[in-house]
């Protein structure tokens, strides 16, 4: 299934509205002004009103990304599905391509079908904006996967940035010219030079701009003001190249500036290759740049070249420190890199994490530098083993409180992951460690729904590396894991065997009991519920007896509870749940404890405890919706469907399986490929469309097509039965909560803890939690403080009825 946050969120997904801004947009932060360009900005607006396919195509630094991304930022209010930007420069394989978009999308790829098809079926009622930044290395490929987006997506508009045009069906192409300059002409005609001259050209103010205060003062001189032309003239107007000049100018002169610069720009100029003159500009300035930095200053620059645009500040320490720069030095030298203008700080990606960013050309520039001293080759390997590293730690930290967190920045860190795992394909001799990569991110893939490209990397690099090791074990682990998602149940069945020969072969239990797990999944999405469980509990029996119980391991207990509980064998279920919200709950982690809860939930209602049983089940869905576990969130609402069902909520039912059908997109949840939960599915449909008539029943499941998929969850959490709490009871004050429930409510108003709400209502302390994690899956509320600002105000509310 594919499908985004922004779709399970929006009630209103799939108009084609005008609003005030996006709800939704990747757009990165501007940390610095747009200079100029207001031309081109409204020929690009022209260009998208009349076509829907644009290229911005212009030599490297002459402002193409700065200005699809102010053009997207004056447009945001035309498109009420958002602005999207997919950053391209790092991306070599066209395989790849529609996984990079999807991502930006944030569409999880849960689907039988290709990414590609998945991102047109996201688009196609959508009214977006989709910016592919630098195209250059897929050019071709970008063409045709935009030719086959706008022909699905009559509400999408395309921006492309690149050095040629893509060549696509009705693109038009707008050439990005330099910034404007006075011309010699326009200087003579002046009868003084002053600072107005250079705020009435683009290039001249832009440099004025980023020279900052080097240029504030009661007044330049006439001689400045020429000096500033000139230095704008020498670099052909090119933005780039003037931020990067701009940047001495805190050390030096005006003209100190113009006599050097000149001077660079003939050695450029005399090398004798056919480049235009931007081009020699960009070079010079680069190049210039990098030999007034000191020399650690330039083996920092060169380093930096290993990471894609963006890293943080541990990344940089530990990959790049080592042979002639001490890692508590590096802060300091991205300062001064940073006033020099080679790199800029980043905002909004990462909380309480500094990022810093190098625009393509500068990077590239120190790619040569690092290539031509040889070590960019081990440099890469030690970026390489730093992500590895970061990504075993979000594995090993997965199953605790850092969930959310892990999944934050690894999501953040994905392009140098992607950039890591394109050196192990490339590179035989770190294939190995490639496993080792592709098999930790197993979380990234299955749960968090990146099946397709998981799915290659791990293809490509156990058709390299087919020599028995550990790493090939975890890594076949993981893709049976996204085999049997994706159906293929031969592929798994084949994957979790060779993983087991392996382990044998090694003497490895851990891998054993993988191999085990495995081949449970497998049986289990067979139907053959008997072979599932057994297999799932003898996986159980050997991860028990390991040192460290993690998330991975908790899963056969899921597993063989589901496959329990569906053939009848309920104690079992109901002891592996109760063990799931124990490990879960002693990790203060959420993945594990919310199957833990929907399981227990399936017992529940199995054994006909069905208020019991909605409340466990709408837990668990409120839990999987934060965790974007869109995979649990089919499951768990199949069970709370049937639940539905047999309580006579059929209209409520009929919409929640309307939700679930778009969650699952063009396929089922893989779990429906057992036979019995096929038979509770069809016979809860069968029963529905009995009770309401086959016209109501229609209507019913036909009217989630306007609404949001969670949107129609909600309907179920909150639906017009009896049974569950009601929208038409939210006007009434402290509706949905029962009286428990509510006098809960009040004394977490007075900012008691659950330890003297227990003593004070004389209940259990477990019980006490219990009933405040109720109300804030009632209320869709992630806190204590949400809890006692609205029972506030729901007492304002009584006492104003009680008045009237």
């Amino acid at each position: 299934m594919i499908l985004t946050e922004s779709e399970l969120s929006d009630p209103t997904n799939g108009e084609h509205c005008m609003i005030k801004a996006p709800r939704h947009s990747n757009q990165p932060v501007a940390l610095s002004s747009f200079v100029g360009r207001k031309q081109e900005i409204a020929r690009a607006k022209r260009a998208l009103s009349v076509g829907r396919l644009l290229t911005l195509v212009g030599e490297g630094g002459i402002g193409k990304t700065r200005l699809a991304q102010r053009v997207a930022k004056n447009m945001q209010r035309s498109f009420g599905d958002g602005v999207w930007v997919v950053e391209l420069a790092n991306l070599t394989d066209p395989a790849l391509l529609a996984c990079a978009v999807a991502t930006a999308f944030g569409i999880g790829d849960l689907s039988l079908g290709s990414v590609e098809h998945a991102v047109r079926d996201h688009l196609t009622d959508k009214q977006a904006l989709l910016v592919l930044d630098q195209c250059d290395n897929l050019l071709g490929s970008s063409a045709d996967l935009v030719e086959r987006v706008l022909a699905a997506a009559p509400g999408v508009r395309v921006v492309a940035t690149a050095r040629l045009p893509l060549e696509a069906q009705d693109e038009r192409v707008i050439r990005v010219p330099p910034l404007s300059l006075p011309s010699v002409q326009a200087l003579r005609q002046r009868e003084v030079l002053d600072r107005e001259l250079l705020f009435g050209y683009e290039s001249t103010r832009l440099l004025t701009e980023r020279a900052g205060g080097a240029l504030v003062g009661p007044g330049l001189t006439p001689d400045e003001v020429f000096d500033a032309v000139q230095v704008c003239q020498q670099l052909e107007g090119v933005p780039l190249a003037i931020e990067m000049a701009a940047a001495r100018l805190r050390t030096m002169s005006l003209c100190q500036l113009n006599e050097r610069l000149n001077g660079r720009l003939r050695v450029f100029t005399n090398e004798g290759r056919a480049v235009t003159a931007q081009h020699t500009a960009v070079r010079a300035s680069i190049g210039w740049s990098y030999d007034l930095c000191a020399p650690a200053e330039q083996l920092l620059w060169s380093r930096l070249s290993v990471f894609a645009p963006g890293f943080d500040l541990e990344a940089a320490q530990d990959v790049c420190s080592g042979d002639g720069i001490e890692r508590d030095a590096v802060p300091e030298l991205l300062i001064r890199l940073e006033e020099r203008a080679v790199l800029r700080r980043q905002r909004g990606d990462a909380p309480g994490r500094t990022r810093f960013h190098v625009a393509h050309q500068v990077r590239r520039h120190g790619g040569e530098r690092l290539s031509a001293s040889g070590e960019q080759r081990g440099l890469r390997a030690r970026h390489l083993h730093w992500y590895t590293r970061l990504c075993e730690r979000a594995a090993a930290d997965w199953f605790g409180p850092m969930q959310r967190e892990w999944h934050d920045r690894v999501r953040i860190e994905y392009p140098n992951i992607r950039l890591a795992l394109q050196l192990c394909v490339s590179d035989r001799e770190y294939t190995r460690d490639g496993l080792r990569l592709a098999g930790s991110l197993w979380f990234l893939w299955t749960v968090l729904g990146r099946l397709t490209e998981g799915k290659y990397w791990l293809d490509e690099l156990l058709r390299l590396d087919t020599e028995p090791s550990l790493a090939r074990g975890r890594a076949l682990w993981v893709r049976g894991w996204i085999n049997a998602q994706l159906r293929d149940e031969q592929g798994s069945a084949t994957d979790a065997a060779e993983c087991g020969v392996i382990a044998g072969f090694l003497g490895d239990r851990r891998l054993s009991a993988d191999s085990l797990h495995m081949s449970g999944r497998s049986a289990l999405y067979r139907g053959e519920l008997g072979s599932a469980a057994t297999l799932c509990k003898q996986a159980w029996e050997v991860y028990s007896r390991q040192a460290n119980v993690d998330g991975i391991a908790a899963m056969s207990l899921v597993l063989q509870g589901l496959a329990a509980c569906m053939s009848d064998d309920l104690d079992l279920a109901d002891s592996a749940a109760a063990l799931c919200l124990d490990m879960g709950s002693e990790r203060r982690e959420e993945y594990v404890r919310s199957w833990g809860t929907g399981l227990l939930g399936f017992v529940h209602w199995r054994r006909g405890d069905n208020g019991r049983s909605a409340s466990l089940l709408r837990k668990s869905m409120h839990a999987k919706r934060t965790l974007r576990d869109l995979h649990g969130l089919t499951v768990v609402g199949e069970f709370l469907a049937w639940l539905l069902v047999s309580e006579g909520c059929c209209a409520e039912a009929v919409h929640l399986f309307g939700a679930l059908d778009r969650l699952q997109s063009r396929t089922r949840s893989p779990l429906v490929g057992s036979e019995r939960f096929l038979s509770y599915h069809d016979n809860a449909i069968g029963t529905a469309r009995d009770a309401m008539g086959e016209a109501a029943f229609t209507a019913s499941l036909a009217s989630t097509g306007g609404l949001a998929p969670l949107e129609a969850l909600d309907r179920a959490l909150y639906g017009e039965s009896t049974h569950l709490p009601t929208r038409k009871q939210a006007g009434t004050p402290w509706a949905p909560l029962t009286l428990r429930e509510r006098q809960v409510a009040e004394l977490v108003s007075r900012g008691l803890p659950n330890r003297i709400i227990a003593e004070t209502l004389r209940i259990a302390a477990r019980t006490a939690e219990g009933h405040v994690e109720h109300i804030l899956v009632k209320l869709g509320f992630n806190s204590r403080a949400q809890i006692a600002a609205w029972a506030v105000e729901q007492r304002r509310r009584l006492d104003l009825r009680t008045r009237g």
